[in-house]
């Protein structure tokens, strides 16, 4: 049939050296090969690509966080007993110290200084590191423990795209009834969606992370470049100032890092929101 050939062909040259399989499917879908449209026509063509990125995604899924299951585990072989949840507590404040690399604060140092910011201290970084271990356990919500005062930016501004995250959405809510960042979240999440909006979280999600990245580069390599240094400044007033301020997310060098990004902007529409009219300003 027409395209299986060029499918086949493309899933032959990617396994080939060694490669897996379930990285040639991630490849493939990174770079976009079924268009929305497509997935709406039901072949054994369309069929087979949207069932086995379900497949290699739910993969990546099961193979975890070793340190988020190891922390959830704790807590659930103790039946959330006080003991238990103090022993999942020490071992997530464990695991950021050990997170908070000197990569992390070297990468938080560059995006303050470009975005005219303000780096974190170390022990900052190891705070949010914990947050995001304890959430993702479900052992804490992931604003527990914030105030008012934190949701506004170091330059005392509110973020470009605040009222997109200001109210949340049923149908992403719905999606899940557990921590969107566990392990039974992101399957439930992934199940509930249907593959154009899995493929629509890829589209923008991908484009946005790997293009902040650039970005970024640029800026620091030409600090005369006017449009770069722009472009580090829209985006440190939106919500996606962490990219400039973290280590690559998505590379084409490593397809399995589009199932995460996936994942993260599948969950919230409001990510999605933002990082479309994020693209879109940085177009124009």
């Amino acid at each position: 049939m027409a395209g299986l050939h060029d499918y086949v062909e493309s899933l032959a040259l990617r396994t080939g050296q060694g490669r897996s399989t379930d990285e040639a499917v991630l490849t493939l879908f990174m770079a976009g090969i079924l268009r929305p449209r497509d997935a709406r026509n039901s072949n054994e063509l369309t069929a087979t690509h949207i069932a086995s990125v379900r497949r290699v995604i739910n993969k990546w899924i099961d193979s975890g966080d070793r340190d988020r299951d190891r922390i959830s585990r704790i807590a659930n072989d103790g039946d959330y007993s006080e003991s238990a949840l103090d022993d999942a507590y020490k071992e997530a404040e464990k695991v950021a110290n050990r997170r908070a690399s000197k990569a992390k604060i070297t990468f938080d140092r560059i995006g303050a200084e470009l975005s005219g910011t303000i780096p974190r201290t170390r022990d900052e970084i190891k705070d949010a590191e914990e947050r995001s271990y304890l959430s993702a356990a479900r052992l804490q919500t992931p604003l527990e423990g914030r105030n008012d005062d934190e949701m506004i930016w170091d330059n005392g501004l509110v973020p470009l795209d605040a009222l997109m995250f200001r109210d949340e959405c049923p149908a992403c809510t719905s999606r899940t009834s557990h921590m969107a960042g566990s392990l039974i979240g992101q399957r439930e999440i992934l199940k509930s969606a249907c593959f154009c909006e899995i493929n629509r979280a890829r589209a923008i999600g991908g484009a946005i992370s790997m293009l902040v990245d650039s970005m970024r580069d640029a800026a620091l390599e030409v600090p005369t470049d006017a449009t770069a240094q722009a472009s580090v400044q829209l985006i440190a007033n939106t919500a996606f100032r962490f990219l400039l301020r973290d280590i690559r997310k998505v590379s084409p060098d490593q397809p399995t890092s589009i199932a995460a990004c996936t994942l993260f902007f599948l969950h919230d529409c409001s990510w999605l929101r933002s990082g479309a009219a994020a693209l879109m300003q940085l177009s124009l």
